[in-house]
């Protein structure tokens, strides 16, 4: 529902739930920052090259070649290059492989019981966990859900990827939700490769997107390259969302700072660089700024 659509007892009740989300998420003494226009460490590593003091020579020891699966004891030379740092003996130690379903399998449990945002953000700490699953899929996929106890929405798999128009409407009704397992290229079963159109729609699935799409409550630019996106709240409100993300603990460059001397007449256009921080602080940060805009813009609609 769109803000300007809203009567007064839903207003009201808006401004009640998203307070108390406000006031968590201050509590929680977040410590971000999104006013940095330059590339994170991880994104200058992309630039790294792929094969340097390798020299295409990818066989351990015994002769195992280490592109491949390796058993499930790890590899012997990363024991021995570990154990004097780690104090460990080689016989002790546990090495993990290139396994995706394992590092898929750790970053399930990690999420459903530790959070990737401490102990508070775990998943089981919300009530039920929801994962999208297309189908035909992969049936380890269902299996790791199955054993954490996450109940599995099924979506139609295409031959382009996921049904995205099911996928918007799952993740705009239901916030329970919490993932959706995707396989970009050659999906198993059906070997369907997801098209550009399908991975630009999972990308904007991150919060401005899912969170204030239709409500009224703000427009973004959808930048193809660079280090912003420039974002409008609603006239006379940037400011107050400014103060509202710094009580929670994430610094945005100051309202106004895109205008001259630093004053924007409609008091509404905040940059957002979110490039310098890592994925998990961005998403932590978007999660405060779209509470801080839907908070100002419902007690505006109220004081007015």
């Amino acid at each position: 529902m769109r803000i300007d659509e809203a009567d007064r007892a839903t207003l009201t009740r808006w401004e009640s739930e998203f307070a108390a989300r406000h006031a968590a998420l201050a509590a929680a003494g977040l410590k971000l920052d999104v006013t940095r226009g330059k590339p994170n460490s991880a994104q200058l590593d992309l630039s790294d090259q792929l094969d340097g003091v390798l020299d295409a020579n990818y066989r351990s020891d015994d002769g195992t070649d280490l592109r491949n699966y390796g058993g499930l004891d790890g590899i012997p030379e990363a024991k021995q290059l570990f154990a004097p740092v780690l104090q460990v003996p080689v016989d002790n130690m546990l090495v993990g492989g290139n396994s995706s379903l394992t590092l898929m399998w750790q970053c399930a449990l990690y999420g459903m019981h530790l959070g990737f945002d401490g102990p508070q953000s775990a998943w089981r700490n919300g009530g039920p966990v929801k994962f999208i699953c297309p189908v035909p899929g992969y049936d380890r996929h269902f299996g790791i859900c199955e054993h954490l106890g996450i109940e599995m929405v099924t979506v139609p798999m295409t031959e382009n990827g996921p049904d995205m128009d099911a996928v918007e409407a799952l993740v705009d009704s239901d916030p329970t939700i919490r993932g959706m397992w995707v396989v970009p290229r050659f999906s198993n079963p059906t070997g369907a490769v997801c098209d550009e159109a399908t991975v630009q729609r999972c990308a904007v699935l991150d919060a401005l997107e899912r969170e204030l799409a239709g409500t009224g409550m703000g427009s973004w630019s959808r930048p193809r390259g660079g280090y912003f996106v420039s974002f409008d709240t609603r006239p006379g409100l940037a400011k107050e969302v400014v103060r509202l993300a710094a009580e929670a603990g994430v610094k945005l460059t100051p309202a106004g700072a895109t205008f001259p001397y630093g004053k924007d007449p409609a008091d509404s256009n905040i940059r957002i660089a979110p490039s310098f921080p890592t994925q998990a602080e961005i998403e932590r940060a978007m999660e405060v700024f779209v509470v801080c805009v839907k908070l100002a813009s419902v007690r505006q609609r109220l004081a007015g």
